[in-house]
């Protein structure tokens, strides 16, 4: 038996290449062979060192009946969030057990797989771990602000330009006009006519006030005109400004602010089974208790509350909202503020996926320049001995006598502020310590893990991205006004309010400006700027551009309907939903993308090949218990295998076993089906998402 089992599994191990979320695996041979793997089952998860075990059969053709067991595995995962996908490297077998079979059979094996293992190529979701994860209460110690920024009514269609404090101004480039350095949005200055232009989209707006009263106009100097083709050849192609018929309003503000835009007077909806009304035409998460005739709106993650619209809003912890918050159905049109809802498993869910690592495999020849606008200017944090650099779009943090660069969530070090820089293998504990009141704060969730001669394991959290856990749910930026450094350059810092964001489970937080209107020309203009937005306003994460709630013609299409990637909004780069920091820049960075885009080239042939499929027909219900004993549920009722035959697991042999390891089978079995119906969500949502961003894709189930 032990010929029969070493070849099969040789068979299996130079045949592998599991790079797929659907489970079991099929290996088959020209010989009839076939080996079935069952989907793997989460022990323990560290950082980035996963243990698991799998259930696995071996049917021949020269047997009379498979042969089951359990495998056990540790490796490190290499993590991405573009595709949600998980592969394991440096895979180790820690453990195998076939009952039935010799045991000096079992440890010849053992050290057999340990020696080939690392040929395999192993992939889950990060859906499918988040299942098998222990719940989170997500309390936070750190003192994130929860002060409201002033939240504006308005009952027509209105934006809202944002400008980081009082207007800084620049000589436009090959023009004879300045324009506004500490904005998003392209606003410039007729220094001749004392009027200020602002550009949304296609449509321009003119005023002869910076802050206010901007009116619509087709009025534009033919030298500005020439300065935007110059910049975007084909920004008035495919649309004339006439043909867009809402012109909204323009609201300018100087600090924090966020605004409420409902098409008319707030006209209310019931949300089924609660005491909760909501309003239906805005885009804005508003809801209203009956019991206590008060607003709640949701910005940034945050829950404010207002007894009406118009007058003041104050800050409520999550903890204490009403009850019936819970009971809001999740296939309702408001069923996306449940992740923002304490104790329900949407919120456990997105606290969960803040502890799943971002990782990277950095090669250590990894290059960077640290520029600066003059001298390198240094200012303390409250963190003691540790400094920042404010005169550079860097994070650069100086402890003691040396310095630490984190650049693209990669942490370099250097002797001198100049560099040279090189891969850290180490970062100083005291960075760690920094708390949310630190400009740079969001490096402290940036890792350096393992190292090797020739690369270097790190990883980030969604902290570094500007998501956070607060009172058992998610919330984005840490609430705190970051001061922006002037010089020859601006370097604006990142900011909580005033661009709507919004948590989607499957694609993180999205930034949205009322702006529905306005189709597919976003009102956004860092494209026409030449400083370094990515790393400013929206954090490190870039702006991601897109979220519209779904209301439309006066109704709202439900949660997933409003959420969309790489629009067209003449940003930069990093507007084209890419999540995936180490993606965006190839500077020696090996990860998982690397292997999703093979298999998306993977063809069919190739596939039969490799003599790996999914099977329809073979059901992912096999599942294996600590000790190896293998079980499977068929029709809501527990099998044990017990020699060549399934039996009733209340009534055989290993009933004492099932008995001790039922609620374990349980958990395993409940967090197998939610992980690949979560799975599921997302690849539909991208499918949907690639479908030209069709409105309709779909309520969440």
């Amino acid at each position: 038996m032990n010929k029969v089992l070493k070849f099969l599994l040789l068979l299996l191990i130079f045949n592998i290449n599991l790079f797929s979320e659907d489970w079991p695996k099929i290996i088959k041979h020209s010989s009839g062979t076939e080996i079935t793997f069952y989907q793997p089952q989460i022990e323990s998860f560290d950082k980035v060192t996963i243990e698991s075990r799998a259930a696995i059969m071996i049917n021949s053709p020269k047997q009379t009946d498979p042969i089951f067991g359990a495998v056990w595995v540790k490796a490190k995962v290499l993590t991405d969030r573009d595709t949600r996908m998980i592969s394991l490297d440096e895979v180790v077998v820690t453990d195998a057990k076939f009952p039935d079979q010799d045991s000096a059979h079992i440890e010849e094996l053992k050290k057999f797989l340990a020696e080939e293992i690392p040929t395999w190529e192993l992939d889950i979701t990060i859906d499918q771990l988040i299942a098998s994860l222990e719940s989170d209460k997500g309390s936070s110690k750190e003192s994130f602000k929860t002060d409201p920024p002033e939240i504006i009514h308005v009952t027509y269609p209105a934006a809202l330009i944002t400008i980081d404090g009082e207007p800084k101004f620049k000589k436009l480039e090959d023009t004879d006009f300045e324009i506004v350095i500490n904005t998003p949005f392209f606003i410039v200055k007729d220094n001749w006519e004392e009027v200020y232009y602002l550009k949304g989209g296609v449509l321009w707006y003119k005023s002869e006030n910076i802050l206010e009263d901007y009116e619509f106009t087709e009025e534009i100097p033919d030298e500005l005109i020439e300065f935007i083709l110059k910049k975007n050849p084909d920004e008035y192609k495919d649309v004339n400004p006439d043909t867009i018929k809402v012109k909204p309003k323009i609201i300018v503000r100087t600090k924090p602010a966020e605004l409420i835009e409902t098409i008319g007077e707030p006209e209310l909806g019931t949300i089924e089974g609660t005491s909760l009304l909501f309003v239906k035409n805005t885009e804005c998460d508003i809801i209203v208790d009956i019991n206590t005739q008060t607003y709640f709106i949701l910005l940034s993650g945050r829950w404010f509350q207002s007894k009406s619209l118009e007058e003041p809003w104050s800050f409520i912890d999550p903890e204490k909202l009403p009850e019936d918050f819970a009971k809001i159905p999740p296939d309702s049109e408001m069923g996306n503020v449940l992740t923002n809802v304490p104790g329900t498993e949407e919120a456990k869910d997105a606290i969960l996926d803040t502890q799943i690592p971002q990782t990277s495999k950095v090669d250590r020849n990894t290059k960077l320049e640290v520029n600066y606008d003059g001298e390198p200017k240094f200012e303390a944090l409250s963190t003691t001995d540790l400094y920042y650099a404010t005169n550079t779009d860097k994070s650069v943090i100086k402890y003691l006598d040396k310095y630490y660069c984190c650049d693209n969530a990669t942490w370099f070090e250097s002797a001198s502020p100049k560099g040279p820089w090189k891969v850290a293998t180490e970062i100083p504990d005291k960075i760690y310590e920094m708390t949310p009141d630190s400009p740079v704060y969001n490096t402290k969730y940036v890792y350096v893990y393992d190292s090797t001669p020739e690369v270097v394991y790190v990883g980030y959290y969604p902290g570094y991205t500007g998501c956070y856990t607060y009172g058992g749910t998610v919330i984005y930026g840490t609430g705190y006004y970051y001061p922006p450094y002037y010089g020859a350059y601006y370097y604006p810092r990142p900011v909580t309010y005033g661009f709507s964001a919004h948590y989607n489970p499957y694609m993180g937080w999205s930034f949205g400006f009322g702006m529905s209107f306005g189709g597919p020309y976003g009102w956004m203009s860092v494209g026409y700027h030449s400083y370094p937005y990515h790393g400013g306003y929206w954090g490190a994460g870039g702006y991601h551009g897109g979220y519209s709630h779904g209301y439309y013609d006066g109704r709202r299409a439900g949660f997933y309907a409003g959420y969309k990637t790489g629009q067209r909004d003449q940003i930069s780069h990093y507007s084209d939903g890419n999540r995936n920091v180490y993606n965006r820049e190839n500077r020696g960075n090996i990860n998982t993308n690397d292997r999703q885009m093979n298999r998306d080239n993977v063809s069919t042939m190739d596939k039969q090949r490799n003599n790996i499929s999914t099977m329809d027909n073979q059901r992912n219900n096999v599942y294996s218990d600590k000790q190896g004993n293998v079980y499977k549920k068929d029709n809501n009722q527990w099998q044990s295998r017990e020699g060549n035959n399934w039996s009733n697991s209340d009534n055989s042999k290993n009933k004492s076993s099932f008995e001790n390891n039922k609620q374990d089978l349980n958990k395993q079995y409940n967090s197998r089906e939610r992980g690949n119906q979560k799975t599921q969500n997302f690849n539909q949502q991208r499918s949907n998402t690639s479908r030209s961003m069709n409105r309709g894709s779909g309520r969440r189930r």
